[in-house]
């Protein structure tokens, strides 16, 4: 039975790189015992390049221009303005039948969507595979080389044919936005007030909004999860929300049973970590969530907790998953994203105008 290869392809732009006394660089190697990546950094990429000019905004009742649209797998043909690059991609064999593979020779339509159905079930695996070898191309060589993403494509191939998925770049359908006369005299006395708001407000919102920019600016929809949590996380941990003191009463309980029940070196080592785990403990993120959550008593507010635990196991996938259970994460967080989004803004607005309150700023206006 027929083999091909089937898997991921990223391709950068190697922004102002050069190979001294080369035109090109190719590389193969092993990554897993079934799966290789291989490197091209030069001015031909084996799977071409894909062009779109667009906007990035689709506004509703707005014309929305989509001017030109380029695939091909010379650069030369397109109006790309540079012509050096690092393509990766992760790939594995697969065998198929004699009349999958005579349709994919033929580029049909079903040809070409059956073999890359293989590489959507996979597809977490070898994005992780990139990941990693461009992550040490840019910590080992330069981030240059890294640095502008310009395709990602599923793929497959053997030595004579290729298939390679396209998808537009994406784009962010917004409705018009009109700011009334009573708005417009809002935000004129919100923004002055939030200026005079103290130093330590400041650095805290400063830091969390920078985080909830960087959400929005994001096109990546895991990447804008992780950015809008870290906005969230910033502000819990600013908070001055400590343990109740039935917790430190446990400590207090335990270490008169290690002073009652042990003597010597052993009672003076239990008592000393004791009293490290004491000095250390803290509410979790979660708990932080909850008790502002309980104070600030917003519409819905126990749903908004059940969320938040649900996105924190998505974090800490995100975070510290080393296995393919981050897959699952990531498909959590991009149908949940704007669930977070709200919960984010929600308790930023009610943490500001709480900051503006002890500032006695008085009525904003605005509703919390």
């Amino acid at each position: 039975m027929p083999k091909i290869n089937i898997g991921f392809r990223r391709l950068y732009d190697a922004i102002s790189c050069q190979l001294e006394g080369i035109s090109k660089l190719k590389l193969s190697f092993p990554y897993s015992e079934n799966m290789n990546v291989n490197v091209n950094i030069g001015p031909d990429p084996l799977f071409g390049i894909s062009v779109v000019d667009s906007d990035k905004y689709i506004v509703l009742g707005k014309k929305t221009a989509v001017t030109n649209v380029q695939i091909s797998r010379d650069v030369k043909k397109t109006k790309y303005p540079r012509n050096f690059f690092c393509e990766i991609y992760s790939w594995k064999e697969i065998t198929i039948n004699d009349s999958h593979y005579a349709e994919f020779k033929k580029s049909s339509t079903e040809g070409k969507s059956y073999v890359l159905s293989f590489v959507e079930k996979e597809e977490g695996i070898f994005k992780k595979a990139i990941d990693l070898i461009a992550g040490s191309i840019g910590v080992f060589c330069s981030n240059q080389f890294i640095k502008e993403l310009i395709n990602e494509d599923q793929v497959a191939f053997d030595k004579d044919y290729y298939a390679i998925s396209f998808v537009s770049p994406y784009m962010e359908i917004l409705p018009e936005v009109t700011l009334n006369s009573k708005g417009i005299e809002s935000v004129k006395s919100f923004l002055s007030r939030v200026a005079l708001v103290n130093d330590e407000a400041k650095k805290v919102g400063t830091i969390a909004l920078r985080w909830v920019n960087k959400a929005w600016e994001e096109r990546n929809t895991v990447d804008s999860f992780i950015a809008f949590f870290i906005a969230v996380e910033v502000l819990l941990l600013s908070l001055d929300i400590q343990p109740e003191a039935s917790d430190f009463e446990n400590f207090e309980e335990i270490l008169r049973i290690v002073d009652s029940q042990t003597e010597g070196k052993k009672k003076t080592k239990l008592t000393s970590f004791l009293n490290l785990l004491k000095s250390r403990y803290n509410l979790s993120l979660v708990e932080r969530f909850e008790t502002l959550a309980k104070q600030a008593g917003l519409q819905d507010w126990e749903n908004d907790v059940k969320a938040f635990k649900k996105f924190n196991q998505m974090r800490n996938r995100l975070y510290h998953g080393g296995s393919d259970e981050i897959r699952m994460a990531i498909k959590i967080a991009e149908n949940q994203i704007v669930k977070l989004e709200d919960i984010v803004l929600k308790y930023l607005k009610y943490w500001i105008l709480s900051e503006l309150e002890k500032n006695n700023s008085g009525s904003l206006g605005l509703s919390s």
